[in-house]
């Protein structure tokens, strides 16, 4: 016998209310917000119960299951997590929890049939004072697995089954390897959503006074730069969420990129005569500035090298361009394209792999990235695919890329045989791959919307 499985777009309610108790469920270590609020639930399944019974007559399937227990867990990092099992009257699920202090919450719902599990889902609400947000959930199927062969038959409103949709638009976005933390930047509301890489769980939002043009990790990972049209750039502090100015670089920040803890590269705007400084982060003095003729694309720095990379576009061929410096210093010592000049194909996005030895190009064409000049920039082979996106996994030795090639896929590449090792199926249009001493974290589209999913190694057999 198979069961059916239907996704479903059901909502909750984050209602806030002043004067609820005092931070409830939370461990007695956490300061508690003076105003704490409640989380009212509401889940209507009838729409779900008549899709499945429709789609179980059509697949002559038993009919829908009938749903019994909703249990919702609520949870957040210092709070012991709130577990709370619904009442249901005519397929509405209804309860509510008080006294959550304001900040992101962790939801997940469980549906049941009797003792079994049949759908789960789960989202993050903001628990904001005096604000009622609505929280979208996805419920995804549990399927048991057949013992005759059969169709499984999916309806619903979810497009990608298995993956968590982003509620934000992501115009840029950032990650933070050492301490698994994806940074998404939506600039339509001023505010970078913080998560956590390994279970996407968004933890916090940081709210800002104008989106950037530009964003750049400072080398401690504590602090996002942000660069402005003005020529401003402005620390924002990830623990407080406060941002200060370091300093006026006199041109559009267009791209950034952190050499190290004093200095940071801003390259501006202009297809030609584009300008390219290193600005000393610590008094908010230009040390050192280049002019580029070329329009430079993404900054990428190697620190073994002591060069910034990019790909500079709006000339035919295009090629990689190199500036090498003395971070010591904060200077420019030399700058140069490759020696081939359209021998061979490049393309963004660049990649540092192997230990930070070779650059990868979209392609599938890699150089050498040496700290003499005369070694750099040598053609060194090809990956044998043209990617999307790649993430270097040195410490496991291993490749994951996006494969370019008309279908959704993940290759696992071995780092230095360059043999492929596993090939995973991916939906919608993967958009970049990201990975975690745990985890491989891809982010794709679909209808201009991103969706995530992570995968765990162990999973994998990695």
């Amino acid at each position: 016998m198979r069961r059916l499985g239907i996704v479903l777009v059901l909502f909750c309610f984050s209602a806030v209310f002043f004067g609820c108790n005092n931070g409830g469920g939370s461990d007695p270590s956490p300061v508690i917000a003076p105003n704490a609020g409640s989380m009212a639930l509401q889940f209507d399944f009838n729409a779900l119960l008549q899709s499945g019974a429709s789609a179980s007559l059509a697949a002559g399937a038993a009919p829908a299951p009938v749903i019994s227990a909703v249990t919702v867990t609520v949870s957040r990092t210092g709070y012991v997590p709130i577990v709370k099992a619904l009442a249901i009257s005519n397929n509405i699920a209804t309860g509510q929890i008080d006294g959550l202090d304001p900040g992101y919450w962790h939801v997940d719902v469980e549906v049941s049939s009797g003792p079994a599990i049949i759908y789960t889902g789960s989202s993050d609400v903001n628990v904001i004072a005096g604000v009622v947000v609505q929280c979208v959930i996805l419920f995804n199927p549990i399927v048991q697995t057949p013992v005759t062969g059969g169709v499984l038959i999916t309806v619903g409103s979810n497009p990608m089954p298995g993956y968590i949709p982003l509620s934000q638009t992501v115009s840029d976005l950032l990650f933070d390897r050492v301490n698994a933390r994806l940074y998404l930047l939506d600039g339509s509301a001023n505010k970078i959503g913080v998560y956590e890489a390994d279970t996407l769980v968004r933890t916090k939002d940081l709210v800002l006074q104008a989106a950037p043009l530009s964003m750049a990790l400072n080398s401690a990972a504590t602090g996002i730069f942000l660069g402005y049209p003005s020529g401003h750039i402005r620390l924002l502090d990830i623990a407080s969420g406060q941002d200060t100015l370091v300093a006026d670089v006199l041109m559009q920040a267009q791209k950034m990129v952190a050499l190290n803890d004093q200095f940071l590269a801003v390259a501006g705007p202009g297809a030609w005569d584009n300008d390219i400084k290193i600005l000393n982060v610590s008094n908010g003095q230009v040390t050192a500035t280049k002019s580029i003729f070329y329009m430079l694309t993404e900054l990428l720095y190697n620190p073994q090298a002591k060069t910034v990379y990019s790909h500079h576009t709006g000339v035919s061929p295009t090629d990689i361009h190199y500036l090498k410096v003395d971070d010591a210093a904060g200077a420019f010592l030399s700058e140069g394209d490759s020696i081939y000049h359209g021998d061979y194909s490049f393309g963004l996005p660049l990649r540092l792999i192997n230990n930070n030895t070779r650059l990868a190009t979209s392609s599938g064409n890699m150089f050498t990235s040496a700290e003499l000049v005369a070694n750099d920039l040598r053609y060194s082979g090809s990956l044998g695919y043209s990617y999307i996106d790649l993430s270097s996994d040195d410490a496991g030795s291993r490749l994951y890329v996006l494969n370019n090639a008309g279908i959704q896929k993940l290759l696992v590449m071995d780092q230095t045989t360059y043999f492929l090792n596993l090939s995973i199926d991916l939906s919608g249009t993967p958009a970049r791959v990201f990975n975690t001493t745990n985890s491989v974290i891809v982010l794709s589209t679909k209808d201009g919307k991103y969706y995530a999913k992570s995968f765990a190694k162990a999973d994998l057999g990695l």
